[in-house]
């Protein structure tokens, strides 16, 4: 593996999340499953305050881009360190 792959493997990780939670058909009712986005908050909890200002649909926008960004740093990062750990 490497530092590429790890922080591809996040934005995937942190994609899928979305999908999971989100309904996207029929369109006019696109928006989170529950009453409000705070799995999607919580998921991406240190930027997730910005969120707070906007609907659900700019909400899950914001998501699929900051998050999944914040998410390959986290696992580039936790790469990093098992590579530490573990030398190889």
């Amino acid at each position: 593996m490497n530092n590429k792959t790890a922080f591809f493997t996040g934005i995937l990780l942190h994609i899928f999340l979305i999908w999971t939670r989100i309904k996207i058909l029929p369109f006019e009712d696109f928006g989170c499953i529950n009453k409000d986005c705070t799995s999607l908050i919580v998921a991406d909890i240190p930027i997730s305050i910005i969120y707070f200002a906007f609907s659900d649909p700019v909400l899950i926008v914001f998501s699929l881009i900051l998050g999944s960004i914040l998410w390959g740093v986290y696992f580039l990062l936790i790469y990093k360190l098992f590579q530490k750990i573990f030398k190889s």
